[in-house]
């Protein structure tokens, strides 16, 4: 029926160091069917590497391209909408 996944991560798939209880399996099983599965952050405090190896530490084997986040979305958006755009950014 879908063909991909996106999951949110804190408090979906781990909460702080600890995976929630199933997460690995069902993120296992839908890569098994051929589902496209990434995960979704809305905090740019970490890189999406940052997430990944977190995601692969704690039994999920991630890679980079399967992470999305905050700082990922703004910088896609900027260099297709502003790309000589000078920015002096406060965070």
């Amino acid at each position: 029926m879908f063909k991909g996944f996106i999951f949110d991560l804190d408090g979906t798939v781990y909460r702080s160091e600890k995976l929630i209880p199933g997460a690995d399996r069902v993120i296992r099983l839908l890569r098994e069917k051929g589902k496209k599965v990434v995960f979704l952050s809305n905090k740019p405090i970490q890189t999406r590497e940052d997430y990944a190896s977190k995601l692969t530490r704690l039994g999920i084997p991630t890679k980079p391209d399967e992470v999305i986040n905050s700082t990922f979305v703004m910088t896609h958006y900027l260099k297709k909408n502003a790309p000589h755009a000078r920015l002096f950014v406060v965070g």
